[in-house]
């Protein structure tokens, strides 16, 4: 007897091989075009959006192909972060909201330290 799908659309890729195959190629496209790896660039690249591709990284089959294009864009990204000169601001956006990373503020709660306001009428 034939599985019926259960809802939604069937998934883009049935393998770990096809899937990997897709996403190889999208990173050899940046380069050879000079484009920065993005996981959005990515999603479209492999025929889906964003949301779907995070979807496909929750599969156990694809798992670990989705985790690591993950990581060589992360990987990516820093690398410029550290070898721009100027304005990085989108970069330091993508890594907080898509990978975890955080500003630190440290906060010296001692009661008797000393506050210093300095106030200009420029």
């Amino acid at each position: 007897m034939e599985e019926k799908n259960v809802g939604g659309r069937p998934p883009l890729y049935s393998s770990v091989e096809e899937l990997d195959k897709a996403i190889e190629k999208y990173f050899n496209d940046c380069k050879k075009d000079k484009r920065p790896y993005t996981m959005s660039g990515l999603a479209y690249a492999l025929g889906m959006d964003r949301r779907t591709l995070i979807n496909y990284g929750k599969d156990d089959r694809f798992f670990h192909s989705i985790k690591r294009a993950k990581e060589f864009v992360e990987q990516s990204l820093e690398e410029r972060l550290i070898s721009t000169s100027g304005v990085a601001t989108g970069i330091i956006f993508n890594l907080k909201n898509n990978y975890d990373w955080k500003d630190k503020q440290d906060i010296d709660a001692n009661v008797n330290s000393e506050i210093k306001v300095k106030l200009t009428d420029d």
